[in-house]
């Protein structure tokens, strides 16, 4: 691949199941946005491609979980633990502490019930981040999560949301989900509209290409 190219692909297995976005952001430095898991293998699908590619796992700089259902997070955490150099970035939650009691509930409840996989898959990506000492950098509005210079040419990744507002309003849910789901035994519920999710814009010159993800407003 030419070292100036810009490549975006789309991977998954369609019909819902789960899809990611590895791209080539040029000087042989890739980012990977979500992961879904091959149903033959188990393997991260991302991880996958990337093997095929032959690409130095050092050089993919960027990691970005847009939102922890599980047709976009299931594999991340292998993707992550082969990825020693990856920034590791999610949506911002305005009550950390909040969020990851949260996520603990959920988790001490799969020990025994059926449970959100997305959980699991993010318990290993912060125990993952703890073991390297790293830090997961947050995605909000208007974040630069990365930045890289070649050839006299700047490649800017941003996240675009959550708004202070979305932040809000799940800092208020959590609430509501860990008085409810504490003392009931049931899976965590999906909300709908997904207005968290992490939207990112990947700036090259003159060129901007927008990634979406599951936002719906």
């Amino acid at each position: 691949m030419e070292p100036d190219n810009i490549e975006i692909n789309l991977i998954g297995t369609g019909g819902g199941y789960g899809e990611s976005l590895v791209i080539h952001i040029g000087n042989d430095e890739w980012i990977v946005v979500d992961s879904c898991q091959n149903p033959k293998t188990g393997n991260s699908i991302p991880l996958e491609f990337l093997k095929q590619k032959s690409v130095d796992f050092n050089k993919v700089k960027l990691i970005v979980c847009t939102h922890w259902h599980d047709d976009h997070i299931r594999g991340i955490a292998d993707l992550l633990d082969k990825c020693p150099k990856a920034i590791f970035s999610f949506a911002r939650a305005t009550d950390l502490k909040k969020f990851l009691r949260l996520v603990s509930i959920d988790l001490q409840k799969s020990q025994y019930s059926v449970s959100n996989a997305s959980t699991n898959e993010f318990n290993k990506c912060l125990d993952i981040v703890h073991e390297r000492n790293d830090i997961v950098k947050p995605s909000f509005t208007d974040r630069l999560l990365y930045s890289t210079t070649y050839n006299k040419k700047t490649i800017q990744i941003h996240s675009l949301s959550p708004s202070d507002l979305s932040s809000r309003l799940f800092d208020e849910e959590i609430s509501t989900l860990i008085s409810k789901f504490e003392k009931r035994n049931k899976k965590l519920p999906y909300q709908s509209p997904n207005d968290r999710s992490v939207v990112l814009l990947i700036q090259c010159g003159s060129h901007n290409i927008l990634l979406g993800s599951d936002l719906e407003i």
